[in-house]
C-alpha cells in the first residue's frame, strides 16, 4: 500500500481542493476536474446525465489524497452549487479493518495534521464497529483556511469499511 504524502495538493486561491470551490455548479466542477492532472474519469461525459457524477472521477496515480486513491462524491446546495466533496477510498473487508484500514487512516491523520494543523475533535481511532450500510462516523475535523471544514472518518459501503475524507462548506 502507498504511504501517505506529507502535503496536500496545491490549492488555487479561494479553493478548498485543487481548483474546486464551494458554490461551483456541476458544469464548472466537471470542467475543472477534466482540466486537472489530479483527477480522471474513464466514463465519457455524455453518460454523466444518465449515471450521475458520483464515483465517476478518481484521483490519479501520484496525486492521491494524502496517499489514498479515491473516488469523488458530491453534494449540492439548493442553488445547485457544490457544498460537499467526499473522497472515498481504501475499501477494506471488515475482518482486515484493524490491520489494514486503521494503520493507513492514522498515517493519513498524521500527514493531514502537518498540512492543516492538529485536528479538532480527535479520537484515538475511528469507531467503525456496528456501522450500518451507508453510515459514516467522522472523528477528525480540520477547519479550512478559506471556509468550511475537512472531516475524516470511516463509512460502510457494500459491506466493506471505507476511509472517507469530506470537504464541507460548514464550519465544524
Amino acid at each position: 500500500s502507498e504511504k501517505p504524502q506529507a502535503s496536500a495538493p496545491d490549492m488555487a486561491a479561494g479553493c478548498f481542493y485543487d481548483t474546486l470551490a464551494f458554490g461551483d455548479d456541476k458544469t464548472t466542477v466537471i470542467s475543472k476536474l477534466k482540466q486537472s492532472k489530479r483527477f480522471h474519469s474513464e466514463l465519457d461525459e455524455t453518460f454523466f446525465a444518465r449515471t450521475g457524477l458520483n464515483g465517476t472521477f478518481h484521483t490519479t496515480k501520484g496525486n492521491e489524497f494524502f496517499g489514498m486513491q479515491s473516488s469523488l462524491y458530491y453534494d449540492w446546495d439548493e442553488s445547485k452549487g457544490l457544498k460537499k466533496l467526499s473522497l472515498h477510498g481504501h475499501h477494506t473487508p471488515a475482518e482486515k479493518t484493524e490491520t489494514e484500514l486503521l494503520p493507513t487512516y492514522m498515517k493519513m491523520v498524521a500527514s493531514i495534521n502537518k498540512y492543516f494543523g492538529v485536528a479538532k475533535n480527535t479520537a484515538s481511532k475511528p469507531e467503525y464497529d456496528g456501522l450500518g450500510e451507508g453510515e459514516i462516523t467522522f472523528c477528525h475535523v480540520w477547519p479550512l483556511k478559506t471556509e468550511g471544514s475537512l472531516l475524516m472518518g470511516v463509512g460502510k459501503q457494500e459491506g466493506k469499511h471505507v476511509i472517507i475524507a469530506r470537504f464541507t462548506k460548514e464550519r465544524h
